[in-house]
């Protein structure tokens, strides 16, 4: 029997947790049909519960993890805004070495481009609990919006409203696929 991949893309809500069942907060699941929930659907990654933007969801566990694995070097990028902190070209350089966080942890490359001196696009290579806000606290900042708008080879569809998910379309699956070895994997 083939198993049928399925794979969409929600623009995340501020206010409501990356999982798919807890019993003390709203949750994603909330806002798919119970058919495709029952089809074993799940969140790639996380997004905080104040941040918003992409959210990719598949049921191919496979998949998921080389999305997510920092081996796979997926980059996402996230909108940010922060108070407290003007960029600059050396902030630019600082997140292009790595920055090391206060509690040691190294964080690999970065890449920051600068729309005003307190917003910007930060791409980012990896995954760590509440990275980029640690990251802009390193720097001085507080991040007081944050928005993934892409990852990998997938950006935010911006007819999605807040709370609102579509499929993938088969070019967006495929891309996914061979940015991580997997394409020739993908049954429909």
């Amino acid at each position: 029997r083939i198993k049928k991949n399925l794979h969409f893309m929600m623009n995340k809500p501020y206010g409501v947790i990356t999982a798919m069942d807890d019993k003390r907060h709203e949750t994603v699941a909330k806002f798919f049909p119970s058919n495709i929930i029952t089809a074993g659907i799940f969140p790639v990654g996380r997004l905080d519960v104040d941040t918003t933007g992409l959210l990719i969801f598949t049921n191919d566990g496979i998949l998921c993890h080389r999305l997510t694995s920092p081996k796979w070097n997926i980059v996402k990028e996230y909108y940010l805004e922060v108070s407290g902190k003007y960029f600059d070209d050396t902030d630019v350089v600082k997140l292009k070495d790595g920055l090391v966080l206060g509690d040691g942890t190294i964080c690999k490359s970065a890449d920051l481009k600068i729309i005003t001196p307190s917003n910007g696009v930060l791409a980012i290579r990896e995954g760590k609990y509440h990275q980029v806000k640690k990251m802009m606290k390193a720097l001085g900042g507080t991040v007081t919006v944050l928005k993934r708008i892409s990852m990998g080879p997938i950006k935010l569809d911006d007819k999605l409203q807040e709370g609102e998910f579509r499929p993938l379309t088969d070019e967006e699956t495929n891309f996914l696929y061979t940015s991580t070895g997997l394409q020739n994997q993908q049954t429909n």
